[in-house]
């Protein structure tokens, strides 16, 4: 089966849910961290791109810039 035009499928939902969001949640609050605890700024860059769906809404791009 294709997912064209979007081959992206997340966490999954209901039974389907990924094992691995939870593990993948943690990772990326720790890299903020390390991001932050060093000073880091990080500001919004560009315009949010929302998903287009009537189940789930998500953002599909967040541009940001690190200083």
């Amino acid at each position: 089966m294709r997912r064209a035009p979007n081959p992206h499928l997340a966490f999954g939902h209901g039974v389907h849910h990924c094992l691995g969001a939870s593990l993948a949640r943690t990772e990326i609050a720790v890299v903020l961290e390390a991001l932050l605890g060093r000073g880091l700024r990080l500001a919004q860059d560009g315009p949010v791109e929302w998903t287009r769906s009537n189940k789930h809404t998500g953002m599909r791009r967040l541009p940001v810039r690190v200083a």
